[in-house]
């Protein structure tokens, strides 16, 4: 869908605050994308299960996942997989595995 197609999604999605899964995996929306989707991610508390997997997310992209996801409790499965978000990019997630102690699945394979 890219970035644009994460845009118009994510104004569909403005007010869903009964959303509890998306699964955005391999849709190619990138760090401009996430942006556009930052506010409804914010909002919805929620999400159980966020997959972003294969998203060229890279560190300001979790970075920006950190901002709208640490308000969260109920989040059990995170999948930012082969997103570039290397080691300081998991640095700006501690606060969102903090938040969240059910965690269950954290799917963080191929970010180097």
């Amino acid at each position: 869908i890219g970035h644009q197609g994460a845009t118009s999604l994510a104004e569909g999605l403005d007010g869903a605050s009964l959303l509890t899964s998306l699964s955005l995996g391999f849709c190619g929306i990138g760090q401009e994308g996430l942006t556009a989707m930052s506010m409804v991610l914010y909002h919805n508390t929620a999400l159980t299960s966020l997959n972003l997997d294969s998203n060229s997310l890279c560190v300001r992209g979790a970075a920006t996942l950190s901002v709208c996801l640490a308000r969260h409790s109920s989040l059990t499965l995170l999948d930012l997989g082969c997103n570039y978000i290397r080691e300081k990019g998991l640095r700006a997630l501690v606060p969102v595995l903090q938040a969240n102690p059910a965690m269950r699945t954290l799917r963080l394979g191929c970010n180097d």
